[in-house]
């Protein structure tokens, strides 16, 4: 009988033990979950004032509370596809969308640490009262649920999942004045401790704004991606990058416009002490008010630069927009970052370009320019130009400079006859293809003048031959 009781004891005592020793490790993991978390959230925080449209008003977290207070607020730059509709909603020139709020933040302990389950907070954004008065057909009171998924001593991603909206939009909350429509979306980023954000990506698929009168927008298949980014003091050095947009069209002021299947792709990476990018843009079909348009445009860009000297002007930069150089020493500011990266070595290759409008002429070529370590003293005089070398091998249809002389007339006299136009830029044209008959460097064949040179200490080179010095032709062409 005792040692049963006694068997018993030790049993309850192991089991008290247990629990006490899981209730502890499950405090510890909490305590420590809570401290990670902070941490994710000064790291996002802190990413987040590289990127200049975004900006964070608030995050503060309460561990007591077991909530995270914010607001975040969004002010796209004039060359945002954003900016103009944002801007003729608003009735302003600088826009922007701001939201708050709180997100709760579940309680995280040792079986979830053990089974590997990240930590996570969520919430909505809600909508600003004087935008939800704008659109009547909502259907929810956020635009937005946001959620942070932490790995104590891991990652954290940030997840956005927008709502869409299809209906009227009205003008102080009572009058109509178009429609608006938009599907829903979603953004994601990656946060790695130290190493900060490493991924981006964001989707919107459709959106269209009509008002009478005023403009008519739409876009298709937004999608911007970054993956393996490094950041080093809010300069981008290292990532693999990509912008594509399906179609945009649209009309403002009578003048329409269409564009189809942009693509905007870039690698970035720094090795042996250089920075290498890849770039290639592709377009297709484009179309503008009172010009001819592309049927399809594509380069692909390679630079190869002193890793050292990007980051210097990226700081540069920086200083140069937060207001810390007077104005009349900017420029020579970055002619100086210019030779300081140029005595290292750098290369620029436009490896391809291929334009073709919608009559199907044709502009092709490509470029090299190197530069070697050009030491301080050859940037006074001519003598840099035994420092650089490189090539550039291009091509253009006549058909494509016509229309180009011709739109560039139509431009700067809208209201001449047509027939004077044509014949105008016939006449141009013509003077223009026996001029490159007559320049050396020129070939023309048919209707097609092509360029084919090199350049090698200071000498142009045709043919495998020398045959003028540089600076003799840049002589010739100011004459």
């Amino acid at each position: 009988m005792a040692s049963g009781l006694a068997k018993a004891g030790v049993a309850v005592g192991v089991v008290v033990l247990g629990g006490a020793a899981w209730a502890g490790g499950d405090r510890l993991v909490q305590a420590h979950a809570q401290d990670s978390l902070q941490e994710a959230l000064d790291r996002f925080e802190a990413d987040a004032a590289a990127v200049d449209e975004f900006d964070v008003i608030r995050l503060a977290y309460d561990r007591d509370a077991g909530t995270v207070d914010y607001r975040f607020r969004y002010r796209p730059e004039s060359d945002n596809p954003l900016h103009e509709p944002l801007a003729e909603l608003q009735g302003t020139p600088e826009p922007s969308v701001s939201a708050s709020g709180r997100m709760e933040v579940e309680d995280y302990g040792l079986a979830r640490w053990v089974s590997g389950q990240p930590f996570r907070a969520a919430g909505t954004l809600p909508w600003a009262e004087a935008v939800a008065a704008d659109l009547p057909a909502l259907e929810q009171d956020h635009w937005a649920t946001l959620e942070f998924a932490h790995r104590p001593g891991g990652d954290t991603r940030i997840h956005l999942q927008g709502t869409g909206y299809d209906g009227d939009l009205l003008m102080a909350g009572q009058h109509r004045i178009g429609e608006l429509s938009w599907d829903a979306w979603e953004a994601s980023a990656q946060i790695a401790g130290e190493a900060g954000l490493q991924a981006l990506h964001a989707e919107l698929p459709r959106a269209w704004i009509g008002v009478p009168g005023e403009m008519d927008l739409r876009i298709d298949g937004l999608r911007m991606r970054g993956d393996n980014l490094v950041i080093v003091d809010s300069l981008l050095v290292e990532g693999d990058s990509e912008l594509a947009l399906d179609g945009i069209e649209g009309e403002f002021d009578d003048e329409s416009f269409r564009m189809r299947d942009l693509r905007l792709a870039g690698v970035t990476r720094e090795t042996d002490g250089r920075s290498r990018s890849d770039l290639s843009l592709e377009l297709g079909e484009t179309r503008a008010e009172g010009l001819t348009g592309l049927q399809q445009f594509h380069a692909e860009l390679h630079l190869d630069l002193d890793a050292a000297s990007v980051r210097e002007a990226g700081r540069l930069g920086r200083e140069v927009e937060a207001g810390l150089h007077a104005l009349e020493d900017v420029d020579a500011l970055y002619q100086q970052w210019l030779m300081d990266t140029a005595s290292h070595g750098a290369v620029l290759e436009l490896r391809e370009l291929r334009v073709v409008d919608t009559h199907g002429d044709a502009l092709d070529g490509s470029l090299t320019l190197r530069a070697g370590e050009i030491p301080p003293a050859a940037w006074q005089g001519p003598g840099l130009l035994e420092y650089l070398s490189g090539s550039l091998q291009a091509g253009v249809d006549r058909g494509l400079i016509r229309t180009s002389v011709r739109e560039d007339m139509a431009l700067r006299e809208p209201h001449r006859p047509a027939a004077d136009l044509d014949r105008e830029a016939e006449e141009l044209v013509a003077m223009l293809m026996q001029g490159a008959r007559e320049f050396p460097l020129f070939a023309v064949e048919d209707d097609r003048v092509r360029l084919d040179v090199e350049v090698a200490e200071g000498m142009i080179v045709v043919g495998g031959e020398p045959m003028m010095a540089v600076t003799d032709l840049m002589l010739l062409l100011q004459g």
